[in-house]
């Protein structure tokens, strides 16, 4: 027979086990799991306390994180990475944290040690040689014009940070002929539109970047500018640069500046004539009269170029109407500037140039994004590499 003693129950204050408590402010009933922390075996006995991976091997310039163990008894486990005590017990190669993770300092060995609840476990670890990390390929992904040329460099990064010039031992590959025909020694060109993935391998590890060839004709750069230098604000001269994979006959070209409020019909200054042809990824240096200690392919009177502010410009043709082949523009100047392409770079100032980088012939018709200013000038050679 059974019995129902429910209210019996309630008048002796005795709960129903099989009746879930209702939820109040938001709680959830007693039916519900609970979030709490109970040792499935509270008399369990800590046996010993373990590292892992052990032993363990790693590269100079990495890190490798450890994980400790706490084993018991019952031969039950738990991970106490985070509340083990690390230490280095002997060995310099190497330095660990308090969650257990080693840095490596120099090549060598070292024992770790992590206490947990009074029991200590032991590793062995071993820094050893630098690895090749990866293959930089210096200018990153590039845009060039049709046919330009192109010089860049790889470096294999070591996992300590080092590196190693691989430009002319690395095997280069590109996987659109078409478009960069190679790339052997750094030395790429694009000869029609479209994109190229061009890649570097060295040492076992591979660096690739993408190379997009525009439709614009390569044509002739103003590659540097320098307005003066810290001995003499007089020591002016600007270097024109041929990107392309043939030499282009310069006569009747002429190099002008522009002062910054010149933005009508007439360059401020004629700087020189050019004439006959420059080469494949060649300069031609052309110098204020004051200009010592470079070979200057032409020269004008000192002083036409403003420091601060100006612009300096390639026409195909004489002063004031020949068709611009290339600009710079630096500093403040006037809006609708002719000299301006895209944004007007920085001003200059004594001691610092005007270059093109990440790579010589590095155009894409914006002053500000095609020219950085440094204070290490290449006069008659090539900024990169």
């Amino acid at each position: 027979m059974v019995v129902a003693l429910s209210g019996c129950n309630a008048l002796l204050g005795i709960t129903d086990p099989t009746a879930a408590t209702p939820p109040t402010d938001g709680q959830p009933g007693s039916d519900a799991p609970i979030d709490m922390a109970i040792d499935a075996n509270p008399n369990r006995k800590l046996v010993s306390v373990t590292i892992s991976p052990e032993p363990v091997t790693f590269a100079l310039g990495l890190t490798q994180q450890l994980e400790a163990t706490a084993n018991y008894d019952d031969n039950s486990h738990d991970v106490v990475t985070t509340q083990a005590t690390w230490a280095i017990t002997s060995g310099t190669a190497a330095t660990v944290s308090p969650t257990g993770l080693l840095t490596s300092t120099t090549e060598g060995t070292v024992e770790v040690q992590a206490v947990f609840d009074g029991k200590a476990g032991l590793a062995d670890a071993t820094v050893g040689p630098k690895a090749a990390d990866h293959v930089l390929i210096s200018v990153g992904n590039m845009t060039l014009m049709t046919n330009q040329r192109a010089l860049i460099r790889a470096e294999v990064v070591f996992t300590d940070q080092s590196k190693e010039d691989v430009t002319f031992s690395a095997a280069w590959t590109t996987d659109n002929t078409a478009i960069v025909p190679s790339a052997d020694f750094g030395d790429l060109s694009g000869i029609a539109a479209g994109t190229a993935t061009v890649s570097a391998a060295a040492r076992g590890v591979t660096g690739s970047i993408v190379v997009t060839v525009t439709a614009v004709p390569c044509h002739l750069v103003i590659n540097e500018v320098q307005t003066g230098s810290a001995a003499s604000a007089a020591d002016e001269w600007v270097e024109v640069f041929n990107p392309c994979t043939t030499a282009v006959d310069v006569t009747g070209f002429t190099l002008d500046y522009r002062s910054a409020n010149a933005n009508g019909a007439t360059d401020t200054n004629l700087m020189v004539t050019l004439s006959g042809s420059i080469q494949p990824l060649d300069t031609k240096l052309f110098c204020g009269g004051s200009v010592t200690g470079v070979t200057c392919d032409g020269s004008w009177a000192s002083g036409f170029m403003q420091q601060n502010n100006g612009g300096v410009g390639l026409r195909n043709g004489p002063k004031d109407t020949g068709p611009i082949v290339d600009a710079a523009a630096y500093g403040s100047v006037l809006p609708g500037h002719p000299f301006i392409e895209g944004t007007v770079a920085p001003a200059l100032s004594n001691g610092k140039v005007m270059a093109r980088l990440p790579f010589d012939g590095h155009d894409q018709d914006n002053n500000i994004a095609d020219f950085v200013l440094t204070t290490a000038s290449t006069p008659n050679a090539l900024n990169f590499p």
